[in-house]
């Protein structure tokens, strides 16, 4: 889910992060962080604790101090990161908690996390402000702040402080935004520790991992925010900080020098530096300056001291988390210069600078731990950092010194990921076949194989159950038995062996009887296995054919170990350790006889292997690793030891290889370390100590070309390093056998072959049961290479396989064919056939013909030369075999071909001949002879001729007749006339449209309508009427010629002849008129005589344009005076006199009394309707009462509007006074009585002239009771 801020830097791989350049990076981005306070069901005390507490919470987030949340953030990521903390609980400065649904004791019994979103978001379903910054759909991040009483949070429950992901298939969602990370935080963890819990949490929705683990063994604590929640807070690790969120950038240092590292707060300077050793390609180091400031609340306030600090990263753990069980980020600490001897207190302190007097860190011996900056599987790295400055500054200097890799001789790690790691109890065991590596683990009854070719890694038949009962293997190993891989495992109650088949572990086998300590032997391609049966005897058991079997017992007394099986010198030799006397017993198996061979070896622990042909003991009892050989007669005691523990031997190349522990008492302890030593010329250690702290258990030791491989069991993970072996095998020289020709079925013979194995620093010379001979055999004659394999490496030699020689006569022969015909100049192919075949009698043969004239033989070849028969005859020795010949003419191989014709005028052969041989005549009748050649024949015209031919042949050919039919094809015509349309008038003249025709065609010609005009035969056209008519020329096939489209035409229009009617005159509608300037005219022209042929265009002008202008008969009045305007149509004009007056405004109305100056019309009777009104007004108005259009039915009233626009296009606006609507209601009633009466007695004075002039009913000038009187009168006679 959402969503690791920048987690596009974590597309820096984990296993190699980049060289960055120095300094912090501008990665700006803002962050919304919406948080709630809550309190459980019913917990009033918890509700009163967040209303008195709330604002102090707030300032944990929003606060001045450098280590509030927000600050924290702006100072750690160098202002890049803006964190924006909303509280929609804070409104107006008011604030209520929300009360949960749940109690405190479910919280801290189980996760109610969804439970608890839920109640919140249902309170607060929306809120204001951005809470999604980039976009994607989803919040930045929820907080809900949980108030609980004490810190028993039950593991797991919601009311632990954690980080968390809402699922994304839940619809729940925040002003619609989906959920993603979220934080669940206490007020107890918040109470103790301030801002920092709210930090840490939060980092982890940014990405950030776990830190500390529940080992308490503190691998970062007070270093780092995420690994310790102490207040004040501490920094994030410079590494953390680059690569999560790539707040900045560290350079990479893999060469030795002198570098300055500046303080945590100083942007542009270089915070850390990452330290990379050549011998790990996935663990670094990172050093870095952490300056303690004076004051309290400040960030690092809580770290020990200033100076510098040393770190090791390990990329190949998931997110860098040390939360489960391996660590990916780990503070180097030494523990000689701890307060005490407890993990916190050596991290604590773990800070180097002069001051202190800790000025060095690291170890460049490495085979040894003293103070060394470890690897994570206990290596040296060799890395030294020395002359650690002075922490009084904002800057410290040091040296670093970096290994160099072409200078040492060291064990490399092999990426492996173990996919049975962490599992609990297992077994393991590795091999290499054809140039892989195959590692094999048991857990849990189940096996996991893992393969490695060519550089990668692949899983196959992984989880393949192994059914052993309820206890698990004590030991299991690989074989190689032709070329298939087989595993066979030891448990206390049995055996197994299985085979590996197309990646699939196929059972082959089970044995029920061991104790589960054994080992295994491949002796001439089978499978022996020397076997505890019980813990007092041991036995010989032997795989095959899917069955295991016991061979013999070779062993029974007191409590024994280590059974082993070998062989040497074609002899198996077995072999236990005596617990309670510790000496070796060694048998000897030869012949289904047992012999003991006595030795006074005595060990605690043993192991053996053979070699060239001798057993080769390593054995430990009370001193060091002693070795012995032994040839099979005698025992000899080398003179090296090995100062260690719990040897273990291994053959890789002709190699061997002892594995150590190195001395502790407890080999499973910490502190052993796990060392190779090469035993094949002289005991030499191979490279530097491989690892510490493993299971010496399950190890092994091979080769594939010049790399050296161990794997091994450390913190129940499987591991594999490699390194140049120190004598790896080179190549093969071969001696080739005195004998290398043969003949067929021979036995071949290895006398005098000699194999020479070459290696980095010695030659051996191989036994012939040391190596493998493939394709020697004399099975088939050819030459050969025959080839010699020896671990893994190969060389040929050359052979030679020829046939056995035996005399055999030869006794007859006979030919292929013994008759045939052929043409004149064929051949015919003859084979001599020997009886017997695979005689050995001289096979030369003499060839002869009978008659060189008919037939001639060259080495078999029959060439027939003439007419006739011929007898060829084979001669080998006195025996003769013979061939007759027959040799005839050919036909006549002429071709006639009919051409493809089509007229064109010209004469055209009518054939094509060819392979004419002999002479050749043509007819266009049969024909039986020919003396002399003749030309091809050629015709002209159109038409389908038969051509008869005959061919005299030669001496080699026949003569041939015959005859073929050709066709000479119409070209293709055409007609068009050169006009699709013609028009003519009646009395015209007769015409010929122009008639295009190619080819002899016959034209016929004919008229749709001949009254309209007829044609005749030669195309001439004679106009007879007016009217339409269709002339078409049709077109018969000719000789030559033929025709797709057979007609052409056109269309004839023959108008009627046109009679001319003069005008006579011409008219305007009027004459003359008076006009107002705006006004127009519409002037309409008249023709005399109406139906006139002449043109009627007519030509307007005015003899003044100021006072009118002329358009198209539409006259234009623009200033006042006289003008004439002219119609002229041909010579004939006709007038219109206009004369033009200025407008005057007229008045409003001549009907009713009114005045244009206060713009009032008045003395209105109030029994007029507003159509009768309108009516007579001078001008359209609009008419409103409290501007409200009246309708035209309604009754005038007072106080009425009226508005128009008048002759000079003014605006004007009038009122209305009706006598007696004193109200302007538009009724004479007692209210307006009563406003007269209040007028006249003070009471309330009427206003406005409109009501003033409504209110003199009896129009004297003046309101008074008369007045009064006459409306009430009124009122009171009904209107009247």
């Amino acid at each position: 889910m959402k969503k690791f801020l920048c987690i596009l830097i974590m597309i820096v791989t984990l296993l190699f992060p980049s060289n960055i350049y120095a300094k912090s990076v501008n990665n700006e981005k803002n962050y919304a962080n919406v948080v709630f306070f809550t309190y459980f069901n019913g917990d009033l005390e918890g509700k009163k604790y967040m209303e008195d507490n709330y604002k102090t919470i707030m300032e944990y987030y929003n606060g001045s101090s450098e280590t509030s949340v927000k600050n924290y953030l702006e100072n750690i990521s160098y202002n890049n990161f803006h964190l924006y903390n909303l509280f929609p609980q804070i409104n107006d400065s008011t604030f209520i908690p929300i009360e949960l649904s749940i109690t405190e004791d479910d919280a801290n019994n189980s996760n109610y996390d969804s439970i608890i979103i839920s109640d919140v978001l249902k309170k607060y379903p929306n809120v204001s402000g951005t809470i999604d910054y980039d976009n994607d759909g989803i919040v930045d991040n929820l907080t809900i702040i949980l108030r609980n009483k004490a810190d028993n949070a039950g593991s797991n429950s919601s009311l632990v402080s954690h980080k968390s992901d809402y699922p994304g298939d839940n619809d729940i969602t925040l002003s619609n935004k989906s959920l993603g990370t979220y934080n669940m935080l206490n007020t107890y963890s918040i109470r103790n520790t301030k801002s920092s819990v709210i930090i840490h949490e939060f980092m982890h929705s940014l990405g950030y991992p776990d830190l500390y683990n529940s080992n308490n063994d503190y691998p970062v604590f007070t270093w780092d925010i995420m690994g310790n929640v102490i207040s004040p807070p501490p920094y994030s690790l410079a590494y953390l900080r680059s690569y999560f969120t790539n707040w900045l950038s560290i350079d990479e240092i893999t060469k030795s020098g002198t570098i300055t590292l500046n303080t945590q707060d100083n942007k542009d300077g270089n915070q850390a530096y990452i330290i990379k050793s050549p011998l790990n390609d996935y663990e670094f180091f990172v050093v870095e300056y952490r300056k303690k400031p004076t004051l309290f609340d400040k960030i690092d306030r809580s770290i020990s001291n200033s100076g510098v600090i040393v770190y090791r990263i390990n990329t190949t753990i998931t997110g860098l988390s040390n939360k489960f069980g391996s660590y990916g980020v780990y503070v180097y600490r030494d523990n000689s210069f701890a307060l005490n001897s407890t993990p916190s207190s050596a991290v604590y302190n773990t800070v180097f600078s002069k001051e202190l007097g800790r000025t060095t860190v690291g170890n460049s011996d490495l085979n040894s731990k003293d103070k060394a900056l470890l690897y994570s599987d206990g290596t040296n790295s060799g890395i030294v950092l020395s002359e650690i400055g002075s922490s009084s500054s904002n800057s410290i200097t040091l040296n670093v010194s970096i290994p160099n890799k072409g200078d040492l001789d060291v064990w490399n790690e092999l990426k492996y990921d173990d996919i049975n790691k962490n599992s609990g109890y297992k077994v393991q065991t590795s091999i290499e076949m054809n140039n892989k590596i195959y590692v094999g683990s048991i857990t849990n009854n189940k096996l996991y194989t893992t393969v490695y070719d060519n550089g990668n890694w692949s899983t196959i038949s992984n989880g393949t159950n192994i059914v052993i009962g309820d206890v698990s293997p004590s030991t299991m190993e690989f074989k190689i038995i032709n070329n298939k891989l087989y595993l066979i495992y030891g448990c206390w109650n049995k055996i197994g062996v299985y085979s590996l088949e197309n990646n699939i572990w196929k059972k082959r086998a089970e044995y029920n009887y061991s104790t589960g300590y054994m080992s295994t032997e491949v002796i001439n391609n089978e499978l022996y296995i020397a076997n505890m049966y019980d813990n007092n005897n041991a036995e010989l058991l032997k795989y095959k054919d899917d069955n295991i079997t016991k061979v013999t017992n070779y062993y029974s007394g007191s409590f024994v170990g280590d059974p082993k099986v070998l062989s040497i010198n074609n002899k198996i030799y077995l072999m236990v350790r005596e617990s309670s006397t510790k000496k070796i017993k060694i048998y000897e198996y030869s012949n289904n006889i047992l012999k003991e061979i006595n030795n006074d070896i005595l060990v605690n622990s043993y192991d053996a292997k053979d070699l060239n042909n001798k057993i080769i003991i390593a054995g430990k009892n009370t001193g060091d690793i002693e070795l012995y050989e032994f040839d099979g007669t005698n025992f000899k005691k080398k003179t090296e030891t090995i100062p260690y523990n719990l040897p273990q031997l291994f053959k890789s190349q002709g190699n061997l290889y002892l594995r150590t522990i190195k001395d502790p008492t407890d080999i499973y302890s910490n502190d052993n370390v796990l060392m190779v030593y090469s035993l094949s010329d002289k005991v030499t250690m191979e490279g530097n100590n491989i690892a510490s702290g493993v299971n010496a258990d399950y190890s092994g030791v091979f080769s594939i070309g010049n790399r050296l491989y161990i794997s091994y069991i450390k913190d129940d993970i499987t591991h594999i390093k490699y390194k140049e072996s120190n004598n790896s095998l080179l190549s093969l020289s071969i001696t080739s056998p005195n004998k290398t020709t043969y003949t067929v079925g021979d036995n071949v013979d290895l006398t005098g072959l000699k194999v020479i194995a070459n290696y980095t620093k010695n030659r051996k010379e191989l036994s012939n049961n040391e190596y493998t001979i493939t394709n020697f055999n004399t099975n088939k004659v050819g030459s050969y290479s025959a080839t010699i394999t020896y671990e893994g490496i190969s060389n040929t030699f050359n052979y030679e396989v020829i046939e056995k020689v035996i005399l055999n006569p030869l006794k007859s022969i006979n030919l292929n064919k013994t008759s045939g015909t052929k043409y004149i100049g064929e051949t015919e192919n003859l084979t001599v056939i020997y009886n017997p075949s695979n005689t050995t009698d001289n096979k030369n043969v003499t060839w002869t013909s009978s008659n060189n004239n008919v037939a001639s033989i060259n080495n078999g070849v029959v060439t027939a030369k003439g007419i006739g028969n011929a007898i060829i005859t084979a001669k080998v020795g006195s025996l003769t075999a013979s061939y007759k010949i027959t040799v005839i003419k050919h036909d006549n191989p002429v071709i006639v071909k009919a051409n493809t014709l089509t007229y064109n005028g010209k004469e055209q052969e009518l054939i094509t001949v060819s392979n004419i041989k002999g002479n050749i005549c043509y007819s266009y009748n049969p024909i039986s002879s020919c003396s002399k050649n003749e030309s091809i024949p050629k015709k002209i015209n159109a038409g389908e001729y038969t051509v008869y031919y005959f061919v005299s042949g030669d001496n080699n050919y026949n003569s041939k007749s015959g005859s073929i039919k050709v066709n000479i094809n119409k070209k293709s015509g055409s007609i068009s006339y050169l006009n699709k349309s013609i028009t003519k008038t009646q009395g015209d003249q007769a015409f010929t449209n122009v008639l295009t025709k190619t080819g002899d065609g016959i034209i016929n010609y004919s008229s749709s309508d001949n009254k309209v005009a007829t044609i005749d035969k030669n195309g001439k056209v004679t106009i007879l009427s007016s009217g339409n008519t269709v002339i078409k020329a049709i077109v018969i096939d000719g000789e030559n010629y033929f025709y797709n489209i057979k007609e052409a035409s056109y269309t004839l229009t023959v108008n009627k002849k046109i009679i001319n009617i003069p005008i006579t005159s011409i008219s305007l509608n009027k004459t003359s008129g008076t006009k107002y300037i705006g006004e127009t005219e519409n002037l309409v022209v008249s023709y005399n005589p109406s139906n006139t042929t002449d043109n009627k265009s007519i030509t307007w002008t005015t003899s003044n344009s100021k006072v009118a202008t002329i358009n198209n008969g539409v006259v234009k009045v623009v200033g006042v005076g006289n003008a004439v305007i002219t119609a002229k149509v041909m010579n004939k004009t006709a007038t219109y006199n206009i004369t033009v007056k200025k407008k005057e405004n007229r008045p409003i109305t001549y009907k009713y009394t009114y005045d244009s100056s206060k713009k009032i019309i008045f003395k209105l009777n109030n029994n007029i309707n507003i159509n009768t009104f309108k009516n007579n007004l001078n001008y359209s108005s609009i008419i409103k009462s409290n501007n409200n259009i009246l309708k035209d039915n309604d009754l005038i009233r007072t106080n009425m509007t009226i508005t128009y626009t008048d002759d000079e296009g003014n605006v004007q606006i009038y009122n209305t006074s009706v006598l007696g609507d004193v109200n302007g209601d538009g009724n004479i009633n007692a209210l307006d009585y009563v406003k007269i009466k209040n007028h006249i007695m003070n009471t309330k004075k009427i206003t406005g002239d409109v009501f003033i002039l409504s209110a003199d009913y009896n129009n004297d000038g003046k309101i008074s009771a008369l007045d009064y009187v006459r409306i009430k009168n009124y009122i009171m006679n009904g209107g009247k």
